[in-house]
Formats: C-alpha cells, sequence, structure tokens
C-alpha cells in the first residue's frame, strides 16, 4: 500500500493525501520491526523510481541504504535483536535462519529431492531434521520453512522451485516495461517469500 501511494504522488497528481498514508503507514512498519519488510520497501522505492527517472535514481541509493541502516538501529527494531519475544519464542536471527534452512534442505535430499513428499506430508522428516541439527525451537514449535520457495521444496521438490523462479523472472522482465508498481510489487512478493512461507501463513486469504 505504500507503494501504492508512493507511485500515485510520483506519477500522478493529488500527492498530499497521498504523504499522509505513508506517514501513517510507516509508523506501523515500525511497530512491526520487520527488516524485511524495511528491506523490501527499499527496493520497491527504488524500482519506483528508477521507472521515472532512470540513471537519475542512482542518487536516491545512498539516502535510501542510509535510511534502512537507520531504521535497523532504531530502538524498537533493536529490542528485536534481543532474541526473546513477548509470546516466549525466539526471534530469528540471521544464523538461527540459514540453520532452519539448511535443516530443510537436508531433509528433503534424504527424501526425494526431485518431486517432494507431496501435498499431503506430515513433514515428520523436516522435523526429524531439525532435531539433527539441534534446531531445537522448530522441533517444538513445528516450524515451517519460513522460506516459500523451500516450502514448495518439501512438497513438490527441485521442479517446482524451478518453475516458481522462472514465472518470476518472467513476470518481474514483462511488468518492468508494462507497469512501475506492479514490477516493484513482484519484488517484494519475492523478497517476502526468502524468510516467510506467506502463502503457508496466510493461505485463507490467498485462495
Amino acid at each position: 500500500v505504500i507503494l501504492y501511494f508512493l507511485y500515485q504522488t510520483v506519477f500522478k497528481k493529488n500527492r498530499t493525501k497521498y504523504w499522509v498514508g505513508i506517514l501513517f503507514l510507516l509508523v506501523f512498519i515500525y511497530l512491526l520491526s520487520s527488516r524485511m519488510a524495511v528491506f523490501s520497501l527499499g527496493l520497491g522505492i527504488f524500482i519506483l523510481l528508477y521507472n521515472k527517472y532512470h540513471l537519475k535514481s542512482l542518487i536516491a541509493l545512498l539516502p535510501i541504504i542510509l535510511v534502512f541502516l537507520a531504521v535497523l538501529f532504531s530502538p524498537n527494531f533493536q529490542k528485536r535483536e534481543i532474541g526473546r519475544s513477548e509470546f516466549g519464542t525466539n526471534t530469528p536471527l540471521l544464523s538461527t535462519r540459514v540453520l532452519h534452512w539448511e535443516a530443510v534442505i537436508n531433509a528433503v535430499i534424504n527424501e526425494n529431492i526431485f518431486f517432494g513428499e507431496g501435498s499431503g506430508t506430515d513433514k515428520k522428516h523436516v522435523y526429524a531434521s531439525y532435531k539433527t541439527y539441534n534446531f531445537i525451537e522448530g522441533v517444538l514449535h513445528k516450524y515451517n520453512a519460513h522460506n516459500q520457495f523451500l516450502e514448495y521444496f518439501i512438497y513438490f521438490g527441485l521442479l517446482s522451485v524451478l518453475v516458481w523462479v522462472f514465472c518470476f523472472f518472467i513476470w518481474a522482465k514483462g511488468l518492468t516495461y508494462y507497469h512501475p508498481f506492479l514490477s516493484a510489487v513482484v519484488i517484494v512478493i519475492i523478497c517476502f517469500r526468502v524468510t516467510e512461507s506467506i502463502i503457508v501463513r496466510q493461505y485463507r486469504i490467498v485462495v
């Protein structure tokens, strides 16, 4: 929604109301303290600016990076880095996320790397791999892959991952010349798929 408002301010008119909307929503981005949200927002902003100003948009890269770093080191984001949430679960660090993904990949490789275990799998092989990698948090809470591409990898193997990578490549390539806002949205979706199994968590909404 922030990117849509920004698209309206850059490519359309009636800018005041959209800036109010952007500022209002940025408050919630800060309160949520989602690192990927800030990263993907910065990337989406750059894509919009590039579509409008082309090479001149490179000037905006440094400010975007500096704002991104400033937000990451702000108090609310630093609170997440302590490693414990109010709900009693550990907030993910980069090291634990990588361990998490390694366990998932290892589980699928040892079972069926090309076709996965099918849509009806109970993921017991994944949880067993969590235990092997000493990813206790994942075992206790039966974590999903926290990566939508790896989630497909579990269910349908390497072939499904290649299909989705191909689809996103085609969409991103085509939309770049078709509509700057939609191209930015595709990039944001790809970013969130790297750190979240978004269709697993929100499948009712997606359907």
